[in-house]
């Protein structure tokens, strides 16, 4: 085939890819000798490299550079320092309650006594400056943190002497064997930004420059790299120092900030992304989403002799990726190479054995893929729109006939099936059901599923780390890259000539993609967008599941890594026999220990130990703290495998002071709190500080005032001085008044609903932009207003906000024009303009928002611009003049909820309702143990009636055998009761945990495991439909389920399901038994347009000390994931509801109303329809 030019813009962007690569990584077969023999196939498996030496265990011995081969960097690792990371106390939050936890540092270079870290993990959450000012390294509020400086050192006059990271994460020992660093502050290279002055630290952040050395392990390129991966800890991920508003992944990598200037322009500094990528990674300075890596240089000599204990101590090694090993099999025979020297690879050569990875075994089961791209098609012959079922490829695949096809060709006599397999080889291919799943990113359709022998794998099955793929979509992973055959290659496949890439070509999936079909990447990443269906230069890969227990058909074909390695056995000669003898075994060590009660050991598959020893154990940690009324836990485990060797008891605690925290806020100079009488401090965080009020308007003979506060306790942060002027900042003489302008097409628009007039009056100090200090005459400044209407207005409005202009909101766009003598003045002055809106009549009781609306890189976006509404106007400051909205919200309808006494049921479920419909008190039914209804006798079978002991409904009926002669009716023996009370705690442990999302079209349910139970059943529905039965069904390890498909449906992204979980174990009859039930959660899709799920739950108060006979009432607010949609409607349940541990001892109602019963500590746990969930600690004196 001919390169088109589709494929020459390729080929050039490649070549321009190419440019920032260094290094080939060949792909090497070594061929063995010995015949091929049929051995146990095993599924894939990670060959970690990364060995961890747990803390102060290892010694301190000779570190080394890092060493890169094969594309993946290994570091030598210290631990040196503690710093809060992991949630420690069990309270579910890793928070600066929980201990410290020693701290891993990457090596990256030796030099003698000094040693180059970088530590391991991202730490903590940091802005890189306080507010938006213009920094560079040496001024920013970054540096100050990290090392404890004062307020004189950073632009923001922020003090951190007293809480800073050098004296949080070392001891004053460790302290001194950190040196002082010369730290070179260079511009950024590529756009010339400053970088400012050097500077001398302890601890700073890396640059540029440093994050792309290969000296330090790193890759020299820009784009994404594992070598500049970071993981987030666990208390990164709740929002650290600086508790950020966006939560981050706990074990997932993370952004991290470097020293260096963005190219981006001002208040700008570069970043690593999540994927370990710089090219084009910035964030703004004051960004608190962003995580800190210190880095910092050790005196290993200092570290060594200077204070009695070494400092640190050898963690082992960390690698930048983990090689995955497939066992291979040969099967089939295709043309693959040139055999007869013509010097090209077509059907005029021999064809050879194929050789596939095993992806996964199950019994007499193997799922394959061909190791290489074996051959050129397009999807589909046209540009027509098909699924993987209408497909020619398909077709094509399998020599299927016309009429399986849009296009009506016929393969029965040509195909992939018949050229690569003989008649005796194809009976050992089964017939696989073919799932084809909608996209679940573009929600395009992915068709019904289909019965094939050969097909393509699709996007879930890529990214399944079991198969041995990386779970990540984005990542170049060697795991996903494919070599071209010759033949692929002759038949028009791309195959990209340089780098580690070399000889590699994109693959087809069978997923569809946003309009076309998916596709693997030749450097390993998947394209879920796709390409187009007629592109005739993708590869072909086929998958197919072979019947192992037909061994003449194949023959074992060693293993492959997926960084090109492995050991390869030579296909058998043709008609040569296969012998289906055990295979000499070479051993491969799991990398998790297996313990007994006295040692532990790595094992390998066949069962043989290595690494075996004695558990060595640790200082023990205390697991449950010890109350007044309860004793504690403490917990020993083994320091290298965390076996558990033994507990002890921790004695109950003399009696204490309770800790209770006023409402008011107290501050200091840098942050705010809740206080106890006894000084103790609760939500401490630093200052958010608003945009400053004019407390005192200037006059002639004095200054004005404009005072700045925190906007969440009112603490003044700072004060600026305003300039003396006569008439005070805005002169009462300057006000003017104009009518806006009506366009044709609001003539019908009621007048209550509209803007007539517009009051503007400048201030006195407004100035020319180009410098001109010669004073304005402020009568020639003026307004023009006119308001928006017309369609393509209508549209950029509805782009900025974010929404369409209707629902429960009122809208008033506005065009406005600052005119100074006549001509346009909106962005040619400095100063404020005093803007004075009438608010239309017809709307003045609803809660006004003014935001200003432009365009940034193509796209319309919405700015909040702060005023004051009074009783008929709005006021605004403006700065510059453009288009405006101004939003009027609906004050929500009151209502108060008078619920039933008596219960209202249905299959699945019991609740009392108000008038409104709104349910209360709604649970599963607590089935009954059953009472018989009608006795069985010799003639006649009995009944058994089960009910709800809660609301008396009929759950279900049994038929009770007739009586043998002689035998009287007596109850089983067998049943073991279950009371209502341990199913009440059962639920309670179940919902600790639980989480339902619908993202595209699957559904994940997650939960707390109980004990002692032997599986969960998951019953899914659509919320307006009742459950029909058990939708998914686990076993006992298992704490999570995914959801495709319910009652043969496919999940639908844009509607809403409801989940319940029951646990249950089966009695000695075989019966099952349900011993705990979740509650009934609800959620709404990702792709739902106008209703969304809860993020959090906010609570005003997290802990209560009440006195028996008293109450309290519990204020929690709802944070959403997205602002713009509603929640779930009420018909789906309360929005929040509340449970109580233990009602002996504390109640609470549907509105979150605590009653203190008896003496005692229990939790109340406020949850939302969607199963986020918050906990409050409730003390009964």
């Amino acid at each position: 085939m001919k390169a088109t030019g589709k494929r020459m813009k390729r080929k050039v962007a490649l070549l321009v890819i190419a440019a920032l690569l260094f290094g080939i990584l060949p792909m090497k077969e070594g061929v063995g000798s010995r015949a091929a023999e049929q051995p146990a196939l095993r599924n894939p498996r990670m060959l970690k490299t990364t060995q961890e030496v747990a803390p102060g265990t290892g010694g301190q011995k000779e570190l080394k550079n890092p060493t890169t081969e094969n594309g993946i960097t290994t570091w030598d690792s210290i631990w040196f320092g503690n710093y809060w990371q992991e949630d420690t106390n069990g309270d579910g939050k890793a928070d600066k309650n929980d201990e410290k936890q020693p701290i891993k540092w990457r090596v990256l270079s030796v030099d003698g006594d000094d040693v180059f870290l970088l530590a391991d993990k991202n730490i903590d959450v940091q802005r890189y400056n306080g507010t938006k000012t213009d920094v560079t390294w040496e001024t920013c509020t970054m540096r100050s943190w990290l090392n404890g400086y004062g307020a004189e050192v950073n632009s923001s006059g922020e003090d951190y002497r007293d809480n800073n990271f050098l004296n949080n994460a070392f001891t004053e020992g460790e302290q001194s064997t950190i040196k002082t660093t010369n730290v070179v502050n260079n511009d950024n290279s590529y756009y010339g930004r400053e970088g400012g002055n050097d500077t001398s630290d302890q601890v700073y952040l890396l640059s540029l420059d440093e994050v792309m050395n290969p000296a330090y392990g790193f890759t020299s390129y820009t784009k994404s790299t594992t070598t500049r991966e970071a993981v987030n800890t666990a208390y990164v991920a709740e929002g650290g120092e600086i508790n950020s508003s966006s939560t981050m992944d706990s074990d997932g990598s993370g952004m991290w900030w470097l020293r260096s200037p963005s190219y981006y322009g001002s208040y700008y500094a570069a970043i690593v992304g999540g994927t370990g990528g710089v090219g084009d990674a910035y964030a703004v300075f004051y960004n608190d989403r962003i995580a800190v890596r210190p880095a910092l240089h050790l005196n290993l000599k200092a570290s060594s002799d200077a204070i009695s204990t070494p400092s640190w101590s050898y963690a082992g090694t960390v690698t930048s990726d983990d090689k995955v090993e497939w066992d291979c099999v040969w099967f089939g025979n295709y043309w693959q190479e040139d055999r007869n020297g013509d010097g090209k690879a077509d059907q005029n050569d021999a064809k050879q054995p194929i050789k596939w990875r095993v992806l996964s075994v199950d019994g007499n089961d193997a799922f394959l893929v061909a190791d290489k791209n074996l051959d050129c098609q397009e999807y589909n012959d046209t540009d027509t729109s098909v699924t993987w079922e209408t497909c020619t490829l398909r077709s094509w695949l399998n020599g299927y006939g016309a009429g399986s096809n849009k296009e009506g060709k016929d393969y029965s006599s040509n195909n992939f099936l018949i050229n690569a397999f003989a008649a005796g080889e194809r009976p050992a291919i089964k017939t696989t059901n073919v799932v084809n799943d909608d996209n679940p990113y573009y929600g395009t359709e992915g068709g019904n599923d289909t019965s094939d022998k050969v097909y393509l794998l699709s996007l879930d099955e890529v990214k399944n780390p079991s198969y041995g793929f990386s779970s990540d979509y984005n990542k170049p992973n060697e795991s996903r890259r494919a070599k071209n055959t010759g033949y692929a290659k002759d038949q028009g496949v791309y195959t990209v000539t340089f780098g580690e890439y070399a000889g590699n070509g994109s693959w087809w999936l069978r997923s569809p993609g946003r309009r076309h079909a998916a596709n693997v990447h030749s450097y390993g990443f998947v394209y879920r967008g796709g390409l187009s269906i007629n592109d005739h230069d993708v590869a072909v890969r086929p998958a197919l599941h072979l019947n192992l227990s037909s061994t003449s058909s194949w023959s074992y074909a060693g293993t492959v890594t997926s960084e090109g390695g492995g050991s390869a056995i030579s296909p058998p000669e043709p008609g040569a026999s296969v012998t289906p003898t055990p295979l000499s075994h070479t051993h491969a060590y799991g990398t998790d220990w297996k313990s007994d009660m006295t040692t532990h050991w790595k094992e390998c598959s066949c069962g043989e130990k290595t690494e075996n020893a004695a558990h060595t154990e640790d200082a023990g940690t205390v697991t449950k703290e010890a109350t007044e009324t309860e004793t504690g836990i403490r917990t020993y485990k083994c320091v290298v495998c965390g076996y558990v060797t033994r507990t002890e008891e921790i004695a109950v605690l003399p009696p204490s002071h309770t800790h209770t925290y006023g409402t008011d806020w107290k501050s200091s100079a840098t942050t705010h709190w809740k206080e106890c009488s006894c000084g103790d401090k609760k939500d401490e965080t630093v200052h958010t500080e608003d945009a400053g009020t004019i407390t005192k308007e200037p006059t002639k003979t004095e200054t004005g005032v404009r005072t700045y506060k925190c906007s969440v306790c009112g603490y003044v942060t700072k004060t600026e001085e305003i300039e003396k002027h006569g008439e005070g900042l805005f002169g009462k003489g300057d006000e003017t008044t104009s009518e806006v302008e009506t366009p044709p097409e609001a003539t019908d628009i009621p007048e209550d609903d509209r803007i007539t007039s517009i009051t503007i009056n400048p201030a006195f100090n407004m100035k020319h932009k180009d410098g001109n200090e010669v004073e304005l005459d402020l009568s020639k400044i003026k307004i023009k207003a006119k308001e928006i209407y017309d369609e393509a207005g209508l549209k950029r409005a509805e782009a900025a906000l974010g929404e369409t202009l209707n629902g429960n909101k009122h809208y008033n766009l506005l065009d406005l024009t600052l005119l100074y003598d006549g001509k346009d003045f909106s962005n040619s002055y400095d100063g404020l303009v005093k803007v004075i809106i009438p608010l239309p009549k017809g709307h003045r009781d609803k809660t006004f928002s003014c935001y200003r609306l432009t365009e940034k890189d193509g796209k319309m976006i919405k700015e909040l611009i702060p005023g004051q509404q009074t009783e008929d106007s709005y006021i605004i400051y403006l700065e510059h003049f453009s288009e405006y909205a101004l939003v009027a919200t609906e004050p929500e309808e009151q209502h108060t909820h008078v619920y039933s006494t008596d219960w209202k049921s249905d299959a699945t479920g019991h609740w009392k309702e108000c008038a409104c419909k709104d349910r209360t008190e709604e649970s599963v039914h607590m089935q009954d143990a059953g009472t018989v209804t009608k006795e069985a006798t010799e003639t006649e079978t009995g009944i058994k009636t089960y009910k709800c002991s809660v609301c008396g409904y009929v759950i279900k009926t049994e038929v009770i055998a007739k009586l043998q002669k002689g035998i009287t009716n007596k109850q089983s023996s067998t049943t073991t009761k279950f009371t209502k009370a341990q199913k009440y705690k059962n639920g309670i442990i179940i919902n600790k945990k639980i989480s339902f999302k619908l993202t595209g079209n699957s559904l994940a349910v997650t939960w707390n495991k109980l004990p002692d139970v032997d599986g969960y059943d998951i019953f899914a529905a659509s919320c307006d439909e009742a459950f029909k039965g058990i939708t998914i069904s686990v076993k006992k390890n298992n704490s999570s389920a995914i959801i495709r498909k319910i009652n043969g449906r496919k999940i639908d992204g844009k509607k809403t399901y409801k989940v319940k979980v029951k646990a249950y174990r089966f009695l000695s009859n075989g019966k099952k038994q349900y011993i705990g039930t979740s509650a009934v959660m609800h959620v709404t899709g990702n792709l739902n347009k106008t209703r969304t799920n809860v993020k959090k739950i906010s609570l005003k108060k997290k802990a209560f000390a009440l006195k028996k006979g008293k109450t309290a009432q519990i204020r929690a607010t709802i944070i959403k994931m997205n602002r713009k949609k509603k929640l779930l409607s009420k018909t789906h349940g309360a929005k929040l509801s509340y449970v109580s541990s233990d009602k002996a001892i504390a109640t609470v109602t549907a509105t979150g109303k605590i009653k203190a019963k008896k003496t005692g500590k229990c939790t109340i746990y406020v949850r939302a329809l969607n199963g986020v969930s918050k906990k409050i600690k409730v003390t009964v004196k």
